[in-house]
């Protein structure tokens, strides 16, 4: 299923009541009242969007469009046309939804979600010559047409290296969840961190943080002197606070990723003195002071990398036409997102560059001159 969202010319100084008014016309675009004759846009206006927007990932593909419409408005972009089409979040939902827009030859396709609908696409795409960039983070889906967004484990890992290179005699410890993504992050460590000694310690999805004590003793002996959990949330707390107790003499500090930034948790005494990495502070706060005013919500970290995609891809394509737009992508020094800076590579990766936030007490960071340039 289609919906044609046209948007014209919005200024960036725009208010919040023009932004409300704007926002709640495209709720529903099933049920919008009929539009008027459109308007006619140069084919570098033209974006295809390809979402969930029915079946079990409907309201994160909503989440996600509304991000996409923020960039949108925020940026003042001219006639940028969006075709936002269904992929039930599903790989034959999307391989419809291609077959859809392919005879519209938009100038390129934001999204799809997940990683079985890039595999679905990426031949399509490759066919077509229509550049691709997915909220996915699964490497596989890179391609000369199709551009992985997300940030993947190689990136996590390969940040996270840049830190300890600073570090070299210091030991991790790496906590894993016994998951398909645990072992793919564990691939990418052993491949990153290749000069500072190296812990692995598996636990299960059910133990919530809490460490047996078989597993205590299994890391005693070990030198470790930071420790990362890679893709836990809120249970790197109790993490911190059973290994702070088990060994109160050893001096160590958690190190987090992106998904860290503006959690609740950052509070908590465990994780004083832990180094994040994380993008600038100010256009990121920015962005959620803005998007809390318009949706009344904290935005996730997929909801902030569509912002992103969005705004960077509108922006470009206001100075290149449809048909240059890979080249422009691919060719450009480098992009600053709110995730932090960028680089697109002709094989569909990215390198990504952040800066290394402490946290300090009461959750208050401060920046450290640990950011890691570009290869």
């Amino acid at each position: 299923m289609k919906w044609l969202l046209i948007f014209c010319l919005w200024t960036a100084s725009a208010g919040a009541d023009e932004l409300a008014t704007f926002l709640e016309e495209l709720q529903d675009p099933a049920s919008a009242p009929a539009a008027a004759a459109p308007v006619e846009f140069s084919e570098s206006s033209h974006v295809a969007v390809l979402l969930p927007m029915s079946g079990a990932y409907k309201p994160l593909g909503h989440r996600l469009l509304s991000s996409l419409k923020l960039a949108l408005f925020q940026g003042g972009f001219r006639g940028i046309t969006l075709d936002v089409y269904d992929t039930q979040g599903s790989a034959e939902g999307a391989k419809k939804a291609f077959q859809q827009l392919v005879g519209s030859r938009p100038a390129l396709i934001l999204g799809p979600l997940r990683g079985v609908e890039v595999a679905a696409l990426k031949p399509l795409v490759e066919e077509a010559q229509i550049p691709l960039l997915t909220f996915s983070n699964d490497e596989t889906g890179a391609g000369r047409w199709s551009f992985v967004f997300g940030i993947t484990p190689r990136q996590q890992a390969k940040m996270v290296a840049g830190v300890l290179a600073k570090q070299k005699s210091a030991g991790i410890l790496v906590v894993l969840k016994n998951s398909p993504y645990g072992h793919a992050m564990l691939r990418e460590i052993k491949d990153a961190i290749r000069e500072n000694p190296l812990t692995v310690l598996w636990v299960e999805e059910d133990q919530k943080g809490v460490l047996t004590e078989d597993q205590m003793e299994e890391v005693q002996g070990k030198s470790w002197s930071f420790v990362w959990a890679p893709g836990w949330e809120r249970e790197v707390v109790t993490l911190g606070s059973h290994l702070r107790q088990r060994f109160p003499k050893r001096v160590f500090r958690f190190l987090g990723t992106d998904d860290w930034y503006h959690r609740d948790y950052l509070q908590d005494p465990a994780l004083v003195g832990s180094w994040f990495l994380a993008p600038s502070t100010g256009p990121r706060e920015t962005f959620l002071k803005s998007y809390q005013e318009a949706f009344h919500a904290s935005p996730s970290p997929l909801e902030l990398l569509a912002y992103d995609a969005g705004k960077l891809t509108f922006t470009l394509l206001q100075s290149v036409s449809g048909g240059a737009f890979r080249e422009a992508l691919i060719s450009s020094p480098g992009f600053k997102t709110l995730a932090g800076a960028c680089v697109f590579a002709p094989s569909g990766l990215l390198e990504r560059s952040q800066e290394v936030l402490e946290i300090r007490d009461q959750g208050k960071v401060r920046p450290l001159p640990y950011e890691r340039s570009f290869p």
